[in-house]
């Protein structure tokens, strides 16, 4: 009988005679490397739920990341000092006020 070393796979016969006239019943296997990654996906052996929940976490991930991103720089503008030609002239107003 023919087998193959893991990571391989027999491509062929796993087992041949040899016949009276000298002969084997079947050629001689091969192993061949198996590429595992991504042949269940090829072959359709995969739950079809898979992709859809895939797409959904996804998506309400990146929402998530979107709210989360707008509230960071909301309070961000909020609660920044003032700066520029307008807040110097309110301080300069302040300012006169209590030496006035």
């Amino acid at each position: 009988a023919f087998n193959c070393s893991e990571g391989r796979e027999l491509l062929g016969t796993a087992e041949t005679q040899c016949g009276a006239s000298g002969n084997w019943s079947s050629p001689e296997p091969i192993c061949q490397e198996t590429n595992r990654s991504f042949s269940k996906i090829k072959e359709g052996d995969y739950n079809p739920l898979f992709i859809p929940v895939a797409v959904m976490v996804t998506a309400f991930s990146g929402l998530a990341f979107l709210i989360w991103l707008a509230r960071r720089l909301k309070k961000g503008r909020t609660n920044a000092p003032a700066t520029g030609p307008q807040s110097a002239a309110v301080l300069r107003q302040e300012i006169s006020r209590k030496d006035g």
